[in-house]
């Protein structure tokens, strides 16, 4: 059954703006690799929703996997500074898993800043292919 719009219904929302999107926190420092702290380091990139099942395991200390709600409106940070209970701080890089869906909501909102298919994220740099070279 559709329902009728309110009043003060707007395309403009901000849930529009927002999807899931699983990023990897690679070489996450031990001391955070418990609930509160990964929790605290995924919200500096969006709004922490889930970890995966080999997070909660810790079976896997390479990287840290969570699954966050992204404002596809905004710039993704590629690395952020993070103080560890020692008082150290260490920059924290964030790897974005892009998927098909992910793609194409962000093109049809003219958001292509971070799911662009052939750009890559790597040591903190926007990557394009290489071209040929014509002779």
């Amino acid at each position: 059954m559709l329902k009728s719009l309110s009043e003060d219904f707007s395309f403009d929302d901000d849930e529009f703006l927002k999807i899931p999107i699983w990023v990897k926190f690679p070489n996450l420092h031990m001391k955070l690799w418990n609930e509160e702290a990964m929790s605290e380091t995924a919200s500096m990139v969006g709004v922490p929703l889930s970890t995966d099942k080999v997070t909660q395991d810790r079976s896997n200390h390479l990287y840290a996997r969570v699954l966050i709600e992204f404002y596809v409106s905004q710039p993704p940070p590629l690395s952020f500074p993070i103080r560890l209970p020692s008082r150290k701080v260490v920059n924290q890089t964030v790897v974005y898993e892009t998927s098909q869906t992910s793609v194409s909501i962000a093109k049809n909102m003219g958001t292509t800043h971070l799911f662009v298919r052939n750009w890559q994220l790597k040591n903190g740099k926007r990557l394009t292919k290489k071209r040929k070279k014509r002779e």
